[in-house]
């Protein structure tokens, strides 16, 4: 505004950060395997020379953006076969998951044992060509294991920012950027941090 910054909205990998410096223990990832703090490297190659088929509509890029996390992280795992390609690219998969459409399965079907009743909303979605920001909020309930916690009951709110590219009505690449440390934080004593993206406790 008036060339001037006026409104922000950050997330920090500080659970990597964390992990690294040695200030918590590193907790099992989505395989089991522990999370060593750094993204893993990344199994397959990134689309980067992929390009549209036709015209790129940015709109509807927003919506698939959007029905990714209102309806497959929202419970509806099958809508993934639609809105994903099957060679997808994560850059940020945990450790020892499968590449494709097949490991962002996996790794939302251990969010939703966690938190059974996830639901994630919308706040900003942002596309350019064939790529999109979205920011959103997540809000479920911690009725299962979780990166090795036992249920807790307790409700957790979590902010998370994604960068997606889409090709032809389906996410070829994506870049996660969870608030994982705000996450944990409400279910497992971190000395008293909340983390670092508006993620607090509802309950």
């Amino acid at each position: 505004m008036d060339g001037k910054l006026a409104e922000v909205w950050h997330v920090e990998d500080n659970l990597s950060l964390a992990i690294q410096v040695g200030a918590i223990p590193a907790l099992p990832g989505p395989s089991g395997t522990p999370m060593s703090g750094t993204a893993s490297e990344p199994v397959g190659e990134p689309r980067t020379a992929a390009s549209p088929s036709g015209p790129v509509d940015e709109e509807a890029n927003k919506e698939i953006a959007r029905r990714v996390y209102e309806e497959a992280f929202s419970g509806d795992v099958d809508a993934l076969n639609e809105l994903v390609a099957e060679d997808y690219f994560k850059h940020t998969f945990d450790p020892g998951i499968a590449p494709g459409r097949e490991g962002f399965r996996q790794s939302l079907m251990v969010t939703l044992t966690g938190f059974p009743d996830l639901t994630c909303t919308s706040e900003d979605v942002i596309a350019e060509g064939d790529t999109v920001i979205i920011r959103v909020t997540c809000n479920g309930t911690h009725e299962g294991v979780f990166a090795g916690l036992p249920p807790t009951g307790k409700q957790v709110s979590v902010v998370g920012i994604d960068e997606m590219r889409i090709i032809d009505e389906q996410v070829v690449e994506h870049w996660n950027f969870l608030d994982r440390f705000g996450l944990l934080s409400q279910i497992f004593p971190m000395g008293g941090s909340q983390g670092g993206a508006q993620a607090s406790p509802t309950a």
